[in-house]
């Protein structure tokens, strides 16, 4: 009985820091959100991904500016060939013939332009919003849970 009071304390506590986003950056956001999903929604866990779309590229230690710029545009066009694009989100994954996209973003975090037009595309295929903006891991748990139960959007549009 002691253990079931005190699994239910701890879950309740659980629960309770992810209603406050405390990480550093979008990354960390993004690893606590994705070990989360894999550990609480085996369904979901095989069929997401990431799809990289981070445009950072390293300045090397001895690299001049032109060069690092060269260097950048050179890596941009190469990845542009490959079929990046912007505005993906961070976390996608399909449940039920379904497609759904989840953008992480910190608390005074917005959309980009990619972005917003990404989506925008994305639900002109779609009769509902496949992709939810969230804040916090209760609005990801949240997300997840309802495509696993009900299998369409949990957050109504004006909330995206």
């Amino acid at each position: 009985f002691f253990y079931f009071l005190f699994c239910a304390y701890l879950c309740q506590m659980v629960q309770e820091s992810w209603k406050v986003n405390r990480f550093e950056n979008e990354n960390q956001f993004q690893a606590a959100a994705i070990k989360m999903i894999s550990q609480l929604f085996p369904r979901i866990r095989n069929r997401m991904w990431h799809t990289k779309n981070e445009g950072y590229i390293p300045k090397l230690e001895k690299e001049s500016e032109t060069e690092y710029k060269k260097r950048c545009m050179m890596e941009g066009n190469r990845n542009k060939a490959a079929g990046m694009k912007a505005g993906v989100p961070d976390i996608s994954f399909t449940l039920k013939g379904l497609y759904y996209g989840i953008e992480l973003k910190q608390p005074n975090g917005k959309l980009s332009d990619a972005q917003i037009d990404f989506h925008r595309e994305i639900a002109m295929d779609c009769n509902f919003n496949p992709v939810v903006v969230c804040y916090t891991l209760e609005q990801v748990y949240n997300q997840c849970k309802w495509a696993q139960n009900n299998g369409f959007c949990a957050l109504k549009p004006a909330q995206i």
